[in-house]
């Protein structure tokens, strides 16, 4: 007998690498959806950096600026610079889909954030919000998907910004980067 065919919606995002003035990287912990993963059986939760959907008539970047005011109340600050892309079955969350991502870099001159608007934007259950060392992150066993962004965020927190947008659809799900 052979698997089920089963097909996704396809759906563009925008994802932001949200730093802090110490270099740390801002993170979301969601609840995995009840259905069980074809990318990560078994995972219960997960890290994820803020960003959403992409909505007709909104470029990438419209979508990574309104999502960081969404997601995590901030706003009025640049991005700079498209960091990373990658393309994906993301199947943790409620609405599964192949998600076509672009990740921004952003700084934060502070360490605030406001997530008041976060449970009346998100249909996923988000569990906690919060600053991580990357090198703490790193040790702590816990799970960023994806688990490639963890090294571009420590590469970005050192100042090493790419060249071109580099392709974390390249690496495994539950890779450590140095």
């Amino acid at each position: 007998m052979s698997p089920p065919d089963i097909r996704y919606e396809t759906r563009h995002t925008s994802r932001l690498i949200i730093l802090d003035p110490s270099g740390r990287l801002l993170l979301l912990k969601y609840k995995a959806s009840e259905a069980e993963s074809v990318v990560h059986p078994g995972l219960k939760a997960f890290w994820f950096t803020p960003g959403g959907g992409i909505e007709p008539g909104e470029t990438a970047e419209e979508a990574a600026l309104r999502e960081m005011e969404e997601e995590v109340g901030l706003t009025g600050l640049p991005l700079l610079g498209e960091v990373a892309r990658r393309d994906a079955l993301n199947d943790l969350f409620t609405r599964a889909a192949f998600c076509h991502e672009r990740y921004f870099l952003v700084r934060t001159p502070s360490t605030a954030f406001d997530t008041a608007r976060l449970a009346e934007t998100d249909q996923d259950e988000v569990l906690e919000v919060r600053w991580w060392e990357i090198d703490a992150f790193a040790a702590s066993g816990e799970v960023l998907i994806p688990a490639g962004a963890l090294g571009l965020a420590r590469r970005l927190a050192e100042g090493r910004m790419p060249t071109e947008p580099v392709d974390l659809g390249a690496h495994a799900a539950t890779e450590r980067l140095p």
